[in-house]
C-alpha cells in the first residue's frame, strides 16, 4: 500500500496478455487530458467516456477509472483493485510508446511529489522577488 492505495500491477496484465492489456490501444482510442493526472478515454469498442486518473507515488503507479458521471468502471468494480482496466492500460501504454492525446498533448504520467514541488515553486519565487517585505508596510 502506498498512501493507503494499492499500486496497479501493469506488468502482470502485460505478462498474462490479459484482455485489459490487449484491448488497450492508445492509437485507436480517443484520449483527452483534463488535468495533470486525469484523462478522458473512449476505447475503439467502447460506448462510454471513462475518466482515468493515473500518477506515480514513490515510483509505483496508482490510479482509478470511472465512467464519466461517477459510476465505477465495471472492470475496476468487479476485478482486483490492483488489476488495471483497459482504460488505465491505454494511458500506461500511451506513456511508454510515447503517444499523443487527441488534443495534441504528449501522454505523460507524472510523479505526484514532483507536481507538488513544481506547484510550490512559483509561490516561493514570488515571496523572494519582493524582498520579503511584509504586506501593508
Amino acid at each position: 500500500m502506498i498512501d493507503g492505495v494499492a499500486p496497479l500491477d501493469f506488468e502482470a496484465r502485460r505478462e498474462a496478455d490479459s484482455a485489459s492489456w490487449t484491448r488497450a490501444d492508445p492509437d485507436r482510442a480517443l484520449i483527452e487530458r483534463i488535468a495533470w493526472n486525469t484523462w478522458l478515454v473512449v476505447l475503439p469498442d467502447g460506448d462510454h467516456v471513462h475518466e482515468v486518473t493515473l500518477e506515480k507515488r514513490h515510483g509505483a503507479y496508482v490510479g482509478d477509472c470511472e465512467v464519466r458521471g461517477g459510476e465505477q468502471c465495471p472492470a475496476m468494480k468487479w476485478g482486483d483493485r490492483d488489476a488495471p482496466c483497459a482504460h488505465l492500460c491505454t494511458i500506461r501504454k500511451g506513456a511508454v510508446l510515447p503517444d499523443r492525446a487527441d488534443d495534441g498533448t504528449t501522454i505523460e504520467v507524472f510523479d505526484a511529489d514532483d507536481v507538488e514541488i513544481a506547484s510550490a515553486d512559483p509561490h516561493i519565487e514570488d515571496a523572494m522577488a519582493d524582498g520579503g517585505r511584509e504586506v501593508g508596510r
